[in-house]
Protein backbone atom coordinates (compact mmCIF):
# COMPACT_ATOMS: atom_id res chain seq x y z
CA UNK A 1 0.00 0.00 0.00
CA UNK A 2 1.64 3.21 -1.04
CA UNK A 3 -1.06 5.46 0.12
CA UNK A 4 -5.07 5.64 1.00
CA UNK A 5 -7.39 8.72 0.94
CA UNK A 6 -11.00 9.77 1.09
CA UNK A 7 -11.37 8.98 -2.95
CA UNK A 8 -9.61 5.25 -2.83
CA UNK A 9 -5.93 3.10 -2.16
CA UNK A 10 -3.13 3.33 -4.29
CA UNK A 11 -0.91 0.09 -4.25
CA UNK A 12 2.59 -0.51 -5.91
CA UNK A 13 2.78 -2.61 -8.67
CA UNK A 14 4.84 -3.42 -11.84
CA UNK A 15 3.95 -3.63 -15.11
CA UNK A 16 3.88 -6.98 -17.33
CA UNK A 17 5.05 -5.90 -20.61
CA UNK A 18 8.06 -4.52 -19.58
CA UNK A 19 8.35 -4.50 -15.90
CA UNK A 20 7.98 -1.15 -15.93
CA UNK A 21 7.19 0.19 -11.64
CA UNK A 22 3.70 1.54 -11.89
CA UNK A 23 1.24 2.75 -8.82
CA UNK A 24 -2.14 1.89 -9.01
CA UNK A 25 -4.74 3.55 -7.98
CA UNK A 26 -8.69 2.04 -6.91
CA UNK A 27 -11.31 4.44 -6.84
CA UNK A 28 -14.78 4.16 -5.90
CA UNK A 29 -17.22 4.91 -8.66
CA UNK A 30 -19.78 5.82 -5.50
CA UNK A 31 -17.41 8.74 -4.58
CA UNK A 32 -16.67 10.24 -8.13
CA UNK A 33 -20.19 10.64 -9.59
CA UNK A 34 -18.95 13.45 -12.06
CA UNK A 35 -18.02 13.03 -15.41
CA UNK A 36 -16.80 15.20 -18.20
CA UNK A 37 -16.35 14.90 -21.95
CA UNK A 38 -13.14 14.32 -23.60
CA UNK A 39 -12.78 14.90 -27.43
CA UNK A 40 -12.64 11.16 -29.37
CA UNK A 41 -12.89 9.14 -25.85
CA UNK A 42 -16.52 10.06 -24.43
CA UNK A 43 -17.79 10.95 -21.31
CA UNK A 44 -14.76 9.72 -18.84
CA UNK A 45 -14.49 9.92 -14.88
CA UNK A 46 -14.00 13.29 -14.00
CA UNK A 47 -9.97 12.52 -12.47
CA UNK A 48 -9.54 10.55 -15.68
CA UNK A 49 -10.22 12.77 -17.77
CA UNK A 50 -8.05 15.69 -16.08
CA UNK A 51 -5.44 13.54 -15.92
CA UNK A 52 -6.04 12.64 -19.62
CA UNK A 53 -5.74 16.82 -20.66
CA UNK A 54 -2.62 17.42 -18.29
CA UNK A 55 -0.57 13.84 -19.27
CA UNK A 56 -1.07 14.28 -23.24
CA UNK A 57 1.81 14.78 -24.93
CA UNK A 58 3.44 17.00 -25.08
CA UNK A 59 4.17 16.20 -21.49
CA UNK A 60 5.01 18.00 -18.38
CA UNK A 61 7.96 16.36 -16.26
CA UNK A 62 6.58 17.64 -12.91
CA UNK A 63 3.04 16.20 -13.65
CA UNK A 64 2.48 12.58 -12.69
CA UNK A 65 2.06 10.47 -15.95
CA UNK A 66 -1.48 8.68 -16.31
CA UNK A 67 -0.73 5.51 -18.49
CA UNK A 68 -3.56 3.38 -18.64
CA UNK A 69 -6.95 2.92 -16.97
CA UNK A 70 -9.76 0.77 -16.62
CA UNK A 71 -13.87 0.85 -15.93
CA UNK A 72 -14.41 -1.32 -13.66
CA UNK A 73 -18.44 -2.76 -12.01
CA UNK A 74 -17.85 -0.28 -8.67
CA UNK A 75 -14.30 1.00 -9.21
CA UNK A 76 -12.05 2.97 -12.07
CA UNK A 77 -8.22 1.74 -11.65
CA UNK A 78 -6.01 4.02 -12.69
CA UNK A 79 -2.42 2.80 -13.94
CA UNK A 80 -0.19 5.96 -13.03
CA UNK A 81 3.48 5.99 -13.57
CA UNK A 82 5.45 5.40 -9.86
CA UNK A 83 9.14 7.17 -10.11
CA UNK A 84 11.52 5.37 -8.04
CA UNK A 85 13.21 6.11 -5.18
CA UNK A 86 10.96 8.76 -3.84
CA UNK A 87 8.56 9.80 -1.38
CA UNK A 88 5.85 12.30 -0.90
CA UNK A 89 7.31 16.01 0.21
CA UNK A 90 5.32 15.65 3.41
CA UNK A 91 7.28 12.67 4.62
CA UNK A 92 10.53 13.89 2.43
CA UNK A 93 10.68 16.56 4.92
CA UNK A 94 9.55 15.17 8.24
CA UNK A 95 12.17 12.83 8.01
CA UNK A 96 14.98 15.27 6.71
CA UNK A 97 13.49 18.64 8.49
CA UNK A 98 12.53 21.45 6.41
CA UNK A 99 14.26 22.04 3.11
CA UNK A 100 16.95 23.95 2.82
CA UNK A 101 16.61 27.46 0.15
CA UNK A 102 18.34 25.75 -3.26
CA UNK A 103 15.91 22.91 -2.46
CA UNK A 104 12.61 24.91 -1.64
CA UNK A 105 13.96 27.18 -4.66
CA UNK A 106 14.09 23.87 -7.26
CA UNK A 107 10.61 22.63 -5.48
CA UNK A 108 9.09 25.80 -6.07
CA UNK A 109 10.04 26.48 -9.48
CA UNK A 110 8.89 22.83 -10.26
CA UNK A 111 5.93 23.38 -9.21
CA UNK A 112 4.97 26.42 -10.70
CA UNK A 113 5.65 24.77 -13.89
CA UNK A 114 3.89 22.26 -13.52
CA UNK A 115 0.96 24.46 -12.56
CA UNK A 116 0.89 26.57 -15.58
CA UNK A 117 1.43 23.33 -17.33
CA UNK A 118 -2.13 22.40 -16.01
CA UNK A 119 -3.42 25.98 -16.68
CA UNK A 120 -2.58 25.77 -20.47
CA UNK A 121 -4.62 22.26 -20.41
CA UNK A 122 -7.48 24.01 -18.38
CA UNK A 123 -7.40 22.20 -15.56
CA UNK A 124 -7.05 23.69 -11.82
CA UNK A 125 -5.72 21.02 -9.10
CA UNK A 126 -7.18 22.36 -6.16
CA UNK A 127 -5.44 20.36 -3.86
CA UNK A 128 -1.64 21.25 -3.54
CA UNK A 129 -0.08 20.72 -0.92
CA UNK A 130 3.05 18.71 0.30
CA UNK A 131 1.37 14.99 0.10
CA UNK A 132 0.50 15.32 -3.37
CA UNK A 133 4.22 16.30 -4.40
CA UNK A 134 6.37 13.55 -5.27
CA UNK A 135 9.95 14.09 -5.09
CA UNK A 136 12.95 11.78 -6.16
CA UNK A 137 15.21 11.09 -3.33
CA UNK A 138 18.28 10.98 -5.74
CA UNK A 139 17.54 14.04 -8.40
CA UNK A 140 15.25 16.06 -6.05
CA UNK A 141 12.78 16.65 -8.96
CA UNK A 142 9.13 16.85 -8.02
CA UNK A 143 5.64 14.92 -10.00
CA UNK A 144 2.35 16.61 -9.31
CA UNK A 145 -0.31 14.12 -8.35
CA UNK A 146 -3.85 13.59 -7.37
CA UNK A 147 -6.91 15.09 -9.36
CA UNK A 148 -9.29 13.55 -7.42
CA UNK A 149 -10.31 17.14 -5.94
CA UNK A 150 -9.43 18.85 -9.75
CA UNK A 151 -12.02 20.55 -11.67
CA UNK A 152 -11.82 22.25 -15.18
CA UNK A 153 -11.11 25.93 -15.31
CA UNK A 154 -13.56 28.73 -15.36
CA UNK A 155 -14.03 32.35 -15.40
CA UNK A 156 -17.02 31.77 -12.69
CA UNK A 157 -16.61 31.53 -8.94
CA UNK A 158 -15.86 27.99 -7.39
CA UNK A 159 -19.07 27.24 -5.90
CA UNK A 160 -17.53 24.70 -3.21
CA UNK A 161 -14.94 23.70 -1.16
CA UNK A 162 -11.87 20.94 -2.46
CA UNK A 163 -9.26 19.81 -0.32
CA UNK A 164 -8.51 20.06 2.87
CA UNK A 165 -9.77 22.36 5.68
CA UNK A 166 -6.39 22.68 7.40
CA UNK A 167 -2.94 22.49 6.80
CA UNK A 168 -0.42 22.38 9.78
CA UNK A 169 2.25 25.67 9.33
CA UNK A 170 4.42 23.28 10.41
CA UNK A 171 4.34 21.83 7.27
CA UNK A 172 6.00 25.01 5.40
CA UNK A 173 8.30 25.30 8.81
Amino acid sequence: LLGQGGFGSVFAGMRRSDGLPVAIKYVSKDRTPERLKVDGQGRLPLEVALMTRVTSAPACPSVLQLLDWFDRPRRYILILERPDPCQDLQSFCEENGCLDERLAKKVLVQLIAALKHCESRGVLHRDVKPENLLISTESQDIKLLDFGCGDLLKRSAYKYFAGEFELQKETFC
